[in-house]
């Protein structure tokens, strides 16, 4: 058997640290331990050496923001999930600055913790094993057949598992870009749509999902449902639609958005109103 994952809890209230240990410990191969607040998790870091750390940010002594500035500076490789109540867009930006990989936020959706621990065990794993062989066989792309064994697979049943796989992609492209990207938003715009069609016409899609640590490249099984993406700004080499199968090529690492400066007011435009600065940022 494998070395184990060691998932280190910061809370300073026992009951909440006792919701989180019984919302994972059904995951295998882990060892969970618990700091009480900031300063005991960044002892505890020094001490375990953890692969993840579920951090709460409100607590004495020390807060959640500063004990995950100072472990990050110390365990790069760590996967930082904050659980917060705070609902403030502040708040989160910092995280992001400090390195957070990802948040949630109170009341946990246990199913939710549940699921992002385990992708994040998978690609703590995927991380150690570098000597993973790259052969071309079995390889299930288009783009390219240089791919790792490992493949991930995805059923979509429902929207929850629309949700589950969003939330699966957005984790795996935030853990190499620290911002948002263009061609990841429409991506995943397409992604959604493509999703969400399937779903309206009672069909099954079967996502498999294969890398070769620079690029991830995704087949949807499109159960012979031909799909119309000319009105989608993406080219023939990011996305292809072949004998029933959607083909999709994400990088790992895209040049991030360049956040406005000055006097504009951000905190209130529209979802469509970024998206179309987005656009004019890239023409220039």
């Amino acid at each position: 058997m494998s070395e184990s994952i060691k998932v280190l809890i910061v809370d300073d209230k026992e009951d909440n640290r006792i919701i989180l240990k019984s919302s994972i410990r059904k995951i295998s191969n882990i060892s969970i331990f618990e700091a009480i607040d900031g300063q005991d998790a960044i002892d505890k870091s020094r001490e375990i050496k953890p692969e993840i750390i579920l951090m709460d940010v409100m607590m004495p002594n020390v807060d959640g923001i500063e004990a995950t500035k100072v472990i990050k500076e110390e365990l790069e490789d760590v996967v930082v999930l904050v659980i917060t109540a705070i609902e403030d867009s502040q708040v989160e930006e910092n995280l992001l600055e400090i390195g957070a990989n990802a948040y949630i936020r109170k009341p946990i959706d246990r199913k939710i913790l549940h699921y992002k621990i385990r992708n994040f065990i998978e690609l703590i794993k995927i991380k150690k094993d570098q000597s993973t062989p790259m052969h071309s066989i079995g390889a299930i792309n288009i783009f390219s057949k240089k791919v790792r064994c490992f493949k991930t697979h995805f059923v979509i049943r429902d929207e929850e598992n629309v949700m589950d796989f969003g939330s699966w992609l957005i984790d795996v492209f935030s853990r190499y870009n620290a911002g948002a990207t263009f061609k990841f938003d429409k991506t995943l715009d397409l992604l959604y749509g493509t999703l969400y069609t399937l779903l309206e016409g009672k069909k099954l899609a079967t996502i498999i999902i294969e890398d070769d640590f620079e690029t991830l490249y995704l087949s949807i099984d499109t159960q012979g449902k031909t799909l119309h993406l000319k009105n989608m700004d993406l080219s023939n080499d990011e996305v292809v639609q072949k004998d029933g199968i959607l083909y999709f090529k994400i990088p790992y690492f895209e040049r991030p958005l360049k956040a406005k400066r000055g006097n504009e007011q951000t905190t209130n435009e529209s979802i469509e109103a970024r998206r179309e600065r987005r656009e004019i940022e890239e023409h220039e």
